[in-house]
């Protein structure tokens, strides 16, 4: 297994993985615009020349956000989606890491509270379909755990 940088030239890539992964993922043109930014960063992680899932951060000044990460459900569960966020931050220049989480979605808090993420705060009804809070967590660099 490995991961790749994509690129806008990958937007149909992403936006097919984002909808087998996501019932409210991002329109074709949410991520065709995101990707188009310079702020972008988005990986992929790849098992025989497959798609698996991919990772997008938005990166700032010593900042980067997880914006969204998505394995194919056939392959969550097996660790990819930890190799691809633990690969890609390898790749990312940021001293501080942000993401929000749906309160919903505790496999996806493990994860993050396993590779050295904490929690900051709870953004109450910051997602809709359906409505429900976000718990936003961070990490410093050098509380990282891998």
């Amino acid at each position: 297994m490995n991961i790749q940088i994509l690129t806008v030239k990958d937007v149909s890539l992403i936006y097919e993985t984002s909808q087998q992964a996501f019932q409210h993922g991002w329109t074709f043109e949410q991520i065709e615009s995101y990707m188009q930014q310079s702020t972008a960063k988005c990986f992929g992680v790849f098992q025989h020349q497959k798609c698996l899932g991919f990772v997008q951060w938005n990166e700032v000044i010593g900042e980067a956000e997880l914006l969204n990460i998505a394995i194919h459900p056939s392959y969550q569960g097996k660790g990819y989606g930890r190799f691809l966020l633990e690969e890609s931050m390898k790749q990312l220049s940021a001293e501080r890491y942000f993401l929000e989480v749906r309160a919903s979605n505790y496999p996806a808090q493990n994860l993050y509270q396993c590779i050295g993420f904490t929690v900051l705060d709870c953004r109450k009804g910051y997602y809709n379909n359906p409505k429900e809070d976000a718990i936003v967590m961070v990490m410093e660099v050098e509380k990282c755990q891998f």
